[in-house]
């Protein structure tokens, strides 16, 4: 160990851009993959943020957004006994000021679902005036508050009142009354989802099976499932851990470049190591140990590093609406520990060709050079 250490601090330039290397790759690792199981926890949430028992989706949707319920198939809902409620959602997004991509809910005043959203300033929607609830953190973001204008789709709505639930991706968007959204997106008389609460929670099951026989080209899922029904959803952490694998190539390979050379600068000492009694396992472990501490400093500096970018991006003067609602504010520990210890393995890789270069020097090479 001691060696090790001596070794590394005999070039503190090329140790430090080693750690620099590996510690970019490991917090490049840590927030892809952070970033994509924060991206679907988010989303996971929605499931039970308002509440219901049951959810509504359209068979084949690759989103909540691809989701298109007419209304009429709906209307066959009355037909089924133990629903306490219904609410229906029209999802839209829309370029405006400030957020080029801003979530917007539709939502009737008069069914259950907007009752779930606790306004903390003025007051909820009026049916079918061009009104909007923004919430809490595009308010801010934004810097609009109750009796602020935003125009969307070439529309001016008035906002009345800012609501909090908790939620980022809820609350980075607005709320609409339903039919102002359902004009707004051409969706005609169609929503996205409907949520129904359950006279009897315990009769789901049977619930979805009647619903399921009644309602053309519908899947019913529970609360806590509906959104494991998008395969498009798991298919960007897939993507995100594949780029993270990626950025640790790279980090293999300049781990690798980096030691080759040091290696290579070092033939004569290592034979000389050799010469005076060094065996092979014991060569093996010092470039090892080297390689270990340059590797475990580079994760260990990744982790704040990855956290700095996260506050950077979750902050008011530098963050937007789009990361604000769909970044997790921090790492979790099983992104950190994952992090680190891939990026370890990925140092041992990078240390395995300058490993056999080390291991075959000859102590005869000790004499030649001097």
């Amino acid at each position: 160990m001691n060696a090790a250490l001596r070794s590394l601090t005999r070039r503190p330039r090329r140790t430090i851009l080693t750690v620099a290397g590996v510690a970019a790759a490991a917090c490049a690792y840590m927030l892809l993959v952070g970033s994509a199981q924060g991206f679907l926890a988010q989303f996971r949430k929605l499931s039970t943020l308002f509440g219901a028992d049951l959810v509504l989706l359209q068979a084949g949707s690759t989103s909540p957004w691809n989701s298109v319920l007419p209304v009429q198939p709906l209307a066959k809902l009355g037909e089924i006994g133990d629903i306490a409620g219904v609410s229906r959602l029209a999802l839209g997004k829309a370029r405006i000021v400030g957020a080029p991509f801003f979530l917007l809910f539709g939502l009737d005043p008069a069914e259950p679902l907007l009752g779930h959203l606790a306004i903390v300033r003025g007051r909820t929607l009026r049916p079918g005036a061009d009104e909007m609830l923004l919430g809490s953190l595009a308010a801010t973001r934004l810097g609009i508050g109750c009796g602020g204008e935003i125009d969307v789709r070439a529309r001016r709505l008035r906002v009345v009142g800012v609501y909090r639930t908790g939620h980022r991706v809820v609350d980075a968007g607005g709320v609409l009354d339903l039919a102002t959204t359902q004009r707004l997106f051409n969706l005609h008389d169609a929503v996205s989802l409907v949520f129904l609460d359950l006279a009897a929670p315990s009769a789901a099951g049977s619930a979805a099976a009647r619903i399921t026989a009644r309602v053309p080209n519908v899947v019913v899922a529970s609360a806590g499932e509906w959104v494991e029904s998008y395969g498009q959803l798991v298919v960007v952490e897939d993507f995100a851990r594949f780029l993270a694998v990626l950025a640790l190539l790279i980090a293999v390979l300049g781990v690798a470049n980096v030691l080759h050379v040091s290696v290579g600068e070092r033939t004569q000492e290592l034979a000389v190591l050799r010469a005076i009694g060094w065996r092979r396992q014991r060569v093996a472990a010092h470039i090892l140990t080297e390689c270990g501490l340059v590797t475990l400093l580079g994760a260990a500096v990744a982790v704040p590093m990855a956290e700095l970018i996260l506050l950077l991006i979750d902050s008011a003067w530098l963050g937007s609406l789009e990361t604000a609602g769909f970044l997790p504010p921090h790492l979790s520990g099983g992104v950190i520990l994952e992090g680190i210890v891939v990026a370890c393995l990925a140092g041992l890789l990078g240390a395995a060709a300058p490993l056999l270069r080390a291991i075959r020097v000859r102590p005869a090479d000790a004499l030649r050079g001097a």
